[in-house]
């Protein structure tokens, strides 16, 4: 529900405001438990609202919050795939 009202947001004047919130919004729908996540991640991916190396970090950091114990292969993989791209204010 509240990916959507983020994209709403992002279709309006007030795309800023959107971006500010939208990760967060994503890595807590993530961390919230698998079939949440995938359906989180999915409609994110199909809603073109954000580009893939947040997507991959907004993953990567829901997975941490639900995980912890896998933080050397998160980080591994977020390190290889998101740092070259990242850029923090989005």
């Amino acid at each position: 529900m509240m990916l959507r009202l983020v994209a709403g947001v992002h279709a309006s004047d007030a795309d800023d405001q959107a971006w500010r919130i939208s990760k967060t919004v994503l890595v807590e729908a993530i961390a919230s438990g698998q079939k949440e996540a995938w359906d989180a991640f999915d409609w994110a991916k199909t809603s073109g609202v954000w580009h893939w190396d947040a997507l991959v970090d907004a993953a990567a950091r829901g997975i941490l919050r639900r995980r912890p114990d896998l933080v050397v292969p998160i980080t591994i993989t977020w390190c290889s795939l998101c740092l070259p791209y990242y850029d923090r204010s989005v």
